[in-house]
């Protein structure tokens, strides 16, 4: 799988779309917790293929579902912007 990195810690991401239609990035890596985005294991490969480099994006979505009821030992994928130290530098204003 490619994975893009988060442009200011370097952190390796990949960028999915919510069920709002938002691209989001997550942690590359998923860990056990209590909340968090489920990701289809299968597509994410495929749709990873399709990488851009230059928009630092996956060429097909990659859907990520939230969910605050995971299964027991279920690892969630975690928004960047949760984990990333200069996440604030990133939000858009409204």
């Amino acid at each position: 799988m490619k994975l893009s990195r988060c442009r200011s810690c370097k952190e390796p991401i990949i960028w999915t779309v919510t069920s709002n239609g938002k691209r989001m990035p997550v942690d590359a890596d998923p860990v056990k917790a209590a909340r968090g985005f489920r990701i289809d294991e299968q597509l994410l490969d495929e749709a990873q293929m399709g990488f851009d480099e230059d928009e630092l994006r996956p060429g097909k979505d990659v859907v990520a579902t939230f969910t605050a009821t995971p299964a027991p030992g279920e690892r969630l994928y975690i928004s960047h912007f949760a984990t990333c130290p200069d996440a604030n530098e990133h939000r858009r204003e409204r």
